[in-house]
């Protein structure tokens, strides 16, 4: 009877077992990196053993300007984990005398999915003036706290005839967000400030206190502008400036940029194509 009883338990014992480490498993990985693909990046696995950090974005490349990337961890089995954390990213480029971070966003997680994102624009590419980048960062896997140190990203240029940060003032960064996605017609133009305080720590976001004045330049038509300038605000809700736009045409846009405090006091930049401060960008059909 005293053996029935153990052998009971232990059927018991394992099916809870099992069962909490599959609730600790995602459905499925095409499920959950669905329309994204993976960036290179190596040394990412954590001091367990266990697991492995991989990170997406939405063509698997890492832009030299800003780059929206995707955080998930697989076990040692390959199935996508939910019950981690990361923060705390710390990307930084070396080269022969010196070493700098760049602009970083806020790191958050994407409802539904075992994943996290946040954006890193980064200042140059790798391998430019024989430099090299390397990421930090926090994780938590369950109740373990670890960190990930050194982990090797590869950062390539952005394509021909395309600009996406811009710095002024010696120590601040205006990055498009999104590049990727401007098309023909009326949208939301969205953009961060950063400010970096100390070079070799993250450039955070500047939480308000500037406008960006925007001027679309057509490029490939050499003449006039967007029926519009876009004036970008702070949106304290999404963490984000942002301003409707309207690109008439598709090919390639000059963005001109005026930055003003928000009594409007111009503080780098000039009025429209005046202006020494821009981004450019290709506008899809």
């Amino acid at each position: 009877m005293k053996r029935i009883y153990n052998i009971i338990v232990f059927a018991l014992f394992c099916t809870f077992f099992t069962s909490c480490e599959a609730d600790n498993e995602s459905a499925s990985s095409s499920q959950t990196v669905e329309g994204l693909s993976e960036a290179t990046v190596t040394g990412a696995a954590a001091g367990d053993g266990e697991h492995t950090f991989h990170f997406y974005t939405a063509d698997g490349n890492l832009y030299k300007g800003y780059s929206e990337v995707f955080i998930a961890l697989t076990n040692k089995n390959g199935n996508f984990v939910e019950d981690f954390t990361v923060d705390h990213f710390l990307p930084l480029m070396s080269m022969d005398m010196s070493k700098h971070s760049i602009p970083v966003g806020k790191v958050e997680k994407v409802n539904g999915k075992p994943l996290y994102k946040t954006w890193f624009a980064f200042l140059m590419y790798t391998g430019q003036m024989g430099g090299t980048w390397a990421l930090d960062f926090d994780y938590t896997i369950g109740k373990t706290a670890s960190k990930i140190t050194g982990a090797v990203l590869s950062v390539i240029d952005v394509p021909t005839g395309q600009k996406w940060i811009q710095s002024f003032n010696s120590n601040y960064y205006a990055s498009i967000a999104y590049p990727h996605s401007y098309v023909k017609g009326k949208q939301t133009l969205s953009a961060y400030i950063n400010r970096k305080i100390e070079s070799t720590n993250p450039y955070l976001i500047e939480e308000g206190g500037y406008k960006i004045v925007v001027t679309p330049y057509p490029e490939t038509i050499g003449h006039g502008t967007s029926p519009e300038t876009a004036t970008l605000v702070w949106n304290a809700e999404k963490g984000i400036y942002e301003g409707d736009v309207t690109f008439l045409t598709q090919g390639n846009r000059r963005l001109y940029l005026n930055i003003l405090d928000t009594e409007g006091t111009p503080v780098a930049g000039d009025n429209g194509t005046e202006s020494t401060l821009y981004w450019d960008i290709t506008v899809a059909e």
